[in-house]
């Protein structure tokens, strides 16, 4: 799914379900500054998808699901998120499951491949899942649009 097609989704979704998309705990669109800064931490270019979301809804709960956050004092800052060997797993986590697993990207020479791996905590394991992208995982996990 493309920025362009999840646009579409959002305002099909904003017209049938507003309060679907607000959240008091959604922190503000994220800048560039936090961006690169982000970046520069994970030693990993973060996908254009996830950057697109980001500068316009920013972290935090979007539908049924929590981005962690571009915000370093938020309790759900990306980088204080990331789960133990992460770095050496190649590996992005951006959204957790809230049951000590998270989502995220593969790392390839250090930029983040636009699909979605879950990180088992119990096996410290990466596995495939069936989202495509970025964008499919919200349509699908947030959205809970099939």
């Amino acid at each position: 799914m493309d920025f362009d097609q999840f646009s579409q989704l959002i305002q099909r979704i904003k017209s049938q379900d507003p309060g679907l998309l607000y959240s008091i705990d959604a922190d503000p669109p994220a800048t560039d500054v936090e961006i690169s800064e982000v970046q520069t931490l994970l030693e990993a270019h973060l996908p254009n998808s996830f950057i697109q979301f980001l500068k316009i809804y920013g972290g935090g709960a979007f539908g049924y699901a929590d981005i962690l956050s571009l915000v370093s004092d938020d309790i759900n800052y990306i980088i204080n998120n990331q789960p133990t060997g992460a770095k050496t797993l190649q590996f992005v986590a951006f959204s957790p499951n809230g049951c000590g697993d998270y989502y995220g990207f593969p790392v390839v020479a250090n930029s983040c491949e636009d699909r979605i791996l879950f990180w088992d905590h119990e096996q410290n394991e990466l596995d495939s899942t069936r989202y495509t992208d970025f964008f499919d995982f919200l349509a699908k996990v947030a959205l809970e649009i099939e």
